[in-house]
């Protein structure tokens, strides 16, 4: 062991360590450790930790981290975790995981996770994720996540997604989907999804879809729909169509419907259609 080395600055009447830090270099024969050093501050009339963070090289014959680093302010009284982001870089023999940071902040009085996002690369040998970042913000008081959106890339050997994006807005109180969107782009060996993309607003105390659209590509090998696109508006208590309107166009090997759009609006105690066109192209 090369350096060991470390500093402690402490008081009986303020308990506070403010920083401990030291450095560590084993023998080449058997794993290294090149810097392993963070910092501490806390008291026990205010038990927090405001910052811990380390770096972590290990041999080449076991799987390699470089870094790892993170940081930490909690609280007794307050539990809450601020920010923990680190880096992982492993073996190339097992998968291989580049970026991986995040930041929780949460509490037991008000337990939210206000930002979790991170990054993966796998190995090539298995299925690939070049990125994948969410943001998630939850209470038990009030169950609501706002945003979740994260972007997938896979192997080639098995059908690719590109882009997964969504974002929810929900609670229990008031049980509501304002946005949910995504994009998939599959494998060429199989049907192909181009763009699929839509909106959704319900509650169930006023059960309601506001919007829904989305455009679908499938493969030249099947039936291809360009386009299609439509928008509900419902409820149970004025069940009402207002705009159904979509377009079609299929494969030339089997007959093909250029433009189809029409609109709804009907409702169960006044059954009525109000309009209703279209046109066909065989």
């Amino acid at each position: 062991m090369v350096t060991y080395q470390y500093c402690y600055v402490w008081s009986l009447e303020i308990p506070m360590l403010v920083t401990y830090h030291y450095c560590y270099v084993w023998s080449s024969e058997i794993s290294i450790m090149v810097i392993y050093q963070y910092c501490y501050v806390w008291s026990l009339e205010i038990p927090i930790m405001v910052t811990y963070q380390y770096c972590y090289v290990w041999s080449s014959e076991i799987p390699i981290m470089v870094t790892y680093q993170y940081c930490y302010v909690w609280s007794l009284e307050i539990p809450m975790l601020v920010t923990y982001q680190y880096c992982n870089v492993w073996s190339s023999e097992i998968p291989i995981m580049v970026t991986y940071n995040y930041c929780y902040v949460w509490s037991l009085e008000i337990p939210m996770l206000v930002t979790y996002q991170y990054c993966y690369v796998w190995s090539l040998e298995i299925l690939m994720l070049v990125t994948y970042q969410y943001c998630c913000v939850w209470s038990l008081e009030i169950p609501m996540l706002i945003t979740y959106q994260y972007c997938y890339v896979w192997s080639l050997q098995i059908p690719m997604l590109v882009t997964y994006q969504n974002c929810y807005d929900w609670s229990l109180e008031i049980p509501m989907l304002v946005t949910y969107q995504y994009c998939y782009v599959w494998s060429l060996k199989i049907p192909m999804l181009f763009t699929y993309q839509y909106c959704y607003v319900w509650s169930l105390e006023i059960p309601m879809l506001v919007t829904y659209q989305y455009c679908y590509v499938w493969s030249l090998e099947i039936p291809m729909l360009v386009t299609y696109q439509n928008c509900y508006d419902w409820s149970l208590e004025i069940p009402m169509l207002v705009t159904y309107q979509y377009c079609y166009v299929w494969s030339l090997k089997i007959p093909m419907l250029f433009t189809y759009q029409y609109c709804y609006v009907w409702s169960l105690e006044i059954p009525m259609l109000v309009t209703y066109q279209y046109c066909y192209v065989w």
